[in-house]
């Protein structure tokens, strides 16, 4: 009889286990964004934004921005194709020259993006992101402001020569040396802890985030870094952006 019990109390826990899984698989599937709201984003931060072709379940659309051109891939649920489970970018640099330790180091540097060579040694960077909760507008234009940032930093890699400073017109440089120099005392910058050893974060940090604690702000999985883990792939919590918006 007890074998028996024991028995039943198992397939009994497979059972819940099942549920809550089945459950997990039901709460990933009613995650979406609205198409209408992503474009409409789009459309405010970017100078053109052309739709191009739909195929399967994804969207594709051309975007140009200051010059710069890339695609972004909206892919949809199943049973609506108005919402988005999961949004993309794909950016693509030929005429470059980089090594595949380069790519590597370049990933290390990356937020939410990965890099990678084709078969011509050019570059293709891109970024992937799948819908959860529900769609904020603050959260998402963060998101596209993180994708910019790792545009940025693979120009800087493409070109080392030149630093990102050199990349600004006119006088930009001249007029934040003279206008918005930010003092870093000795009392705002980051001292060792007497306890536990571990860097605090700079007063001005906090103060710029509007927060007397600034660790409050930046997140707790990824320290602010907006990676982790051994292969530094992009925290779940934070979306890769190190913030908690």
């Amino acid at each position: 009889m007890a074998e028996e019990n024991s028995g039943n109390g198992l397939f009994r826990n497979m059972g819940d286990l099942q549920k809550g899984n089945a459950r997990k698989r039901d709460r990933r599937a009613k995650a979406f964004w609205p198409q209408a709201a992503i474009l409409s984003v789009f459309n405010h931060i970017y100078d053109r934004v052309d739709y191009l072709d739909t195929e399967d379940n994804r969207h594709y659309y051309q975007i140009s921005f200051n010059g710069l051109n890339f695609i972004a891939v909206l892919t949809h649920g199943d049973q609506d194709t108005k919402k988005i489970v999961q949004y993309g970018f794909i950016c693509y640099f030929s005429g470059v020259s980089l090594s595949s330790s380069d790519i590597e180091q370049l990933n290390r540097n990356l937020h939410i993006s990965i890099a990678e060579l084709d078969e011509q040694q050019n570059i293709i960077l891109f970024s992937f992101v799948e819908a959860q909760g529900q769609f904020d507008e603050n959260r998402f234009s963060l998101l596209i402001q993180t994708w910019h940032r790792d545009i940025v930093m693979t120009f800087k890699w493409v070109v080392p020569e030149r630093s990102l400073s050199t990349m600004m017109s006119g006088k930009a440089l001249t007029y934040a040396r003279d206008h918005a120099d930010n003092q870093m005392a000795a009392e705002n910058m980051a001292e060792e802890n007497a306890g536990g050893g571990s860097m605090q974060k700079p007063a001005i940090l906090s103060r710029f985030l509007g927060d007397k604690d600034a660790q409050r702000k930046l997140c707790p999985d990824c320290g602010g870094r907006g990676k982790t883990g051994l292969f530094s792939r992009s925290c779940i919590n934070c979306y890769g952006t190190g913030l908690l918006i």
